[in-house]
């Protein structure tokens, strides 16, 4: 009776596989499912502000103690016929220029297209954010020159809590990871082919980057060090050209650079609140550990609060100090691995990209006192490393 039918079980790679597959259709689905359903919060409603090209100052007056209904609070929350992104850049450069202002400038023609409810607001960096995935990719493959690496970072980003959250918040955060992404692999990229254009296409980056977050500025630093070392400490050609890109884009940056050594940088008093050493290194602990894992699940309160000063108090028979404490472990771990097991080019990038982001704001906390280190966006770049 003729032919059988043969079924051939999987190999190991194509199981790696499928489960890659499926953690990639759970990240798309996590960043735009629900994207409506989460508290529209106060920093969001700042990039609404933003957007619409009023300032507080002009809502107070126009309101002029009068009492006013939704409607009417939602006109200075999008985009009008009386403001334009003009206003939108002038709003930012006088009252809020440690925001760089590519995104908001996006996000204003965003709700002008699309409308300007809380899922159009957030499509915004949850699209943004699906962006960074093959990014991820392309930037293992110029380190590591491995397919597998570039899914299993594809397969983390995916589902990690962290970029979750930031990719479903009406800010620039995703836009910054992004940017950082791609300026990364601007520099290998530039740095293995050492063309012209390649080193345009890293100046492009440069200043992108900085009109994303002007944070991004320690992320050149990193990439300066990085280049730095690999020559050998030597003032080589790739030397003096990393140099002369990261001019050509800080100087394309220096117009808002001006507006913000002009009008300061205004944190809030939150930033400058002196906290004890022993409760900054359990918020970094906390921090480090919703890049892999959600734990103020189960909590109905913020595990801290930086405006507050109110933490969640750790015990030594609390399981969560000793969860972050293993994750803690396994990085480390991670991280000693790779040095031990890969080409200089390869550590020395990612160490760079981690230390140098982190110990800005560790160091400005515990020399000069204040929070900042407290707030995890701020280390972006450091948990992509």
């Amino acid at each position: 009776m003729g032919n059988h039918l043969k079924f051939h079980r999987p190999t190991s790679g194509q199981w790696s596989k499928y489960l890659i597959i499926i953690i990639l259709l759970l990240g798309i689905v996590f960043r735009l499912v629900n994207i409506d359903k989460k508290v529209y919060w106060i920093d969001e409603a700042y990039t609404s502000l933003r957007i619409s090209g009023y300032t507080k100052a002009e809502i107070i007056q126009e309101i002029d103690g009068r009492q006013i209904n939704v409607k009417d609070l939602q006109y200075y929350q999008r985009p009008n016929d009386n403001k334009d992104v003009s206003d939108t850049i002038q709003g930012l450069a006088l009252h809020e220029p440690q925001h760089s202002p590519l995104y908001f400038v996006m996000a204003h023609f965003w709700a002008k297209l699309f409308g300007y409810s809380v899922t159009v607001m957030r499509s915004l960096p949850a699209l943004i954010s699906l962006l960074t995935l093959p990014c991820i990719y392309w930037l293992c493959l110029e380190l590591f020159e491995s397919p597998l690496t570039g899914w299993i970072a594809i397969a983390l980003l995916c589902v990690s809590p962290f970029h979750v959250l930031y990719a479903q918040e009406a800010r620039q955060y995703s836009l910054w990871t992004l940017t950082t992404l791609f300026s990364s692999i601007a520099l290998l990229r530039a740095m293995r082919l050492s063309t012209l254009i390649s080193w345009v296409i890293y100046a492009i980056t440069v200043s992108l980057n900085l009109y994303s977050y002007l944070l991004s500025g320690l992320v050149f630093i990193g990439h300066g060090i990085y280049v730095f070392c690999i020559e050998k400490f030597r003032f080589s050609k790739q030397v003096v050209r990393y140099g002369l890109a990261s001019l050509f884009g800080i100087i394309a940056f220096i117009p808002w650079l001006r507006l913000v050594i002009k009008n300061g940088i205004e944190l809030g008093d939150w930033a400058d609140k002196q906290t004890p050493c022993g409760k900054l290194i359990t918020r970094w602990l906390i921090n480090l550990s919703s890049v892999f894992f959600d734990i103020q699940i189960g909590y109905n309160n913020p595990l801290f609060d930086v405006r507050s000063g109110r933490d969640l108090k750790f015990n030594y028979d609390h399981l969560l100090i000793y969860f972050d404490i293993l994750i803690l472990i396994i990085v480390g771990y991670s991280i000693y691995f790779m040095c031990r097991n890969s080409q200089q080019r390869v550590w020395l990038f990612i160490l760079t990209m981690i230390a140098v982001v982190a110990m800005f704001p560790i160091a400005q906390d515990l020399i000069l006192g204040g929070q900042r280190s407290s707030m995890a966006r701020y280390f972006i770049p450091c948990y992509l490393g």
